[in-house]
């Protein structure tokens, strides 16, 4: 096994959506591609929000790995005036 072989990579899959996560954006890429061989998939870039969550980044520095930061704020939904 390749050393690239042993850097983690984590799969998220809930109903149809799924989230790759690895320190190695050659791993993501990998799976990506055996993902779109064998069934329909459509890359939507960078997570932005998930069940609810907003996903942030960190900002790009050089030779740095970019961590996820999860914010969860309460959501404040929309009201609809029900007229009769």
């Amino acid at each position: 096994m390749s050393a690239i072989g042993l850097i983690p990579l984590i799969l998220l899959l809930y109903v149809g959506d799924i989230l790759l996560f690895s320190e190695s954006p050659q791993r993501v890429s990998e799976l990506r591609k055996l993902l779109h061989a064998e069934y329909k998939i459509t890359d939507l870039g960078p997570i932005r929000q998930f069940l609810g969550l907003k996903i942030e980044r960190d900002p790009p520095e050089p030779d740095s790995v970019r961590s996820p930061i999860v914010v969860y704020r309460q959501c404040s939904c929309d009201l609809w005036a029900i007229r009769m």
